[in-house]
């Protein structure tokens, strides 16, 4: 009852049918899985990340219990825990495509976005309508510059998820390396008004103004999105580069300084 209370969206009454059966099997791993997953809907990620580790300690080839903990750890930016648990998930089964997806983000999150596409393919094969997978493939097209290929990924996900904001920013983004700046400021526009409080989106509209050569209209773009998120670095970058081309060298430098203070080795800033 509680998993099927947790598939139709209702995780608080999950939870309380769970911790019922819980007082009978204690120690069952499957039990503990299924508390996990119900914490992490609910935002409670201490808890589920209790209860993974209860669950694999139980079994500690829980395939599932594996690749839900990895994408937890994934998600907390625990990078190493989370390489760890899913290999050891794809050492269990070797084509399970979610820890494939899972291990692609992450090797795309700490800057390997060759291996990061070879997973992608692999989750891929088996989930091939996978958004989740071709949005990270798309991304990981986007970081090499390979800009056809992240537009042909980034519709994919588009036709299937119109509003998937995420997509639809990478799209632009894509559009405006390949030089399609009046689609590309169509595409932002629409993921603005989808989500207003996105950084990255109002960067991608700086970078789009910035190609065309509009620096102070995107000077106020990327202070925008700095405003929103302080630590994005991409913004910091694009600002710098737009005060730079605008004759504003000192500027651009205290642009640059605040983007390295956030990431201090990404040699496109020290660049």
């Amino acid at each position: 009852l509680g998993v099927a209370l947790l598939g139709i969206g209702e995780p608080e009454r999950a939870l309380e049918q769970l911790q019922i059966a819980q007082a009978a099997y204690p120690a069952d791993p499957i039990l503990h899985l299924n508390l996990a997953e119900t914490y992490k809907v609910l935002g409670r990620y201490s808890a589920a990340r209790t209860e993974y580790q209860y669950a694999l300690r139980q079994d500690p080839e829980l395939l599932e219990a594996l690749t839900g903990y990895g994408q937890l750890m994934l998600e907390a930016g625990q990078y190493e825990a989370a390489e760890m648990a899913l290999t050891d998930a794809l050492a269990v089964k070797p084509s399970h495509a979610m820890a494939h997806l899972h291990l692609a983000w992450l090797y795309l999150r700490t800057g390997r976005p060759t291996e990061a596409a070879h997973y992608f393919f692999r989750g891929l094969r088996v989930l091939p309508n996978s958004t989740y997978g071709h949005l990270g493939l798309g991304m990981s097209y986007l970081d090499r510059d390979l800009w056809d290929e992240a537009l042909t990924e980034f519709q994919k996900v588009v036709v299937a998820d119109p509003d998937n904001v995420n997509a639809l920013i990478g799209l632009a983004r894509a559009q405006v390396g390949r030089g399609r700046y009046p689609q590309a400021r169509s595409t932002v526009e629409r993921a603005i008004a989808l989500d207003d409080d996105r950084a990255d989106a109002f960067t991608t509209m700086g970078d789009l103004l910035r190609a065309q050569g509009k620096y102070i209209e995107a000077i106020s773009h990327y202070r925008h999105a700095v405003q929103l998120d302080e630590e994005y670095v991409p913004a910091n970058v694009g600002l710098g580069r737009a005060l730079a081309a605008a004759g504003f060298p000192e500027d651009a430098e205290a642009a640059f300084q605040a983007a390295l203070y956030h990431d201090p080795r990404n040699p496109r800033i020290l660049y």
